[in-house]
């Protein structure tokens, strides 16, 4: 649910996005996945490796050409690349992929990546040090193990930063 610029996703919304997220750790699949083809992965054996996450802890999640989400590595030009694909992923990565193409509506290019966490998702178009350019910002109804704590309202960026829905 959208409101007042905020995307306010629901418990089963978050729990869909995480379920997808450990799908994705679980199998490590190079080759895009459907929630059909995917089990249960067995407890605790699901490995979260930090190079998905950017220097400032954000989950990076990319776009391939046809809008199929992975986990995309952020760390390092010297590292292999990784590119474990996202099955399903519900609302919220459907949601990051909508803004992510409205956003390049002016300059049509398929796919993409974002920087996810509590905020939101937003992209660095001119490199690391580039203030975000937010696609969205979030409510969450909790914490997340894959977004982090929940931020404190004056924390937020300023109303300014807010993209228009």
């Amino acid at each position: 649910m959208w409101k007042d610029g905020f995307f306010y996703p629901t418990e089963e919304q978050l729990v869909e996005f995480e379920e997808a997220i450990e799908l994705a750790c679980y199998y490590q699949s190079s080759v895009p996945l459907t929630e059909e083809q995917c089990q249960a992965p067995i407890p605790g054996a699901v490995d979260r490796p930090g190079y998905f996450r950017s220097r400032q802890g954000e989950l990076v999640i990319s776009f391939d050409g046809d809008w199929e989400s992975y986990l995309d590595e952020s760390q390092g030009y010297n590292k292999n690349p990784q590119r474990w694909y996202v099955p399903g992923g519900g609302d919220l990565i459907y949601t990051i992929m909508q803004r992510l193409q409205v956003n390049e509506s002016t300059q049509w290019v398929p796919g993409g990546r974002v920087f996810v966490d509590a905020f939101g998702a937003h992209r660095r178009p001119a490199g690391i040090s580039a203030e975000p350019e937010w696609l969205l910002f979030w409510s969450l109804p909790r914490d997340s193990d894959y977004l982090g704590r929940r931020p404190d309202p004056a924390r937020w960026p300023p109303r300014s930063a807010l993209p228009s829905v």
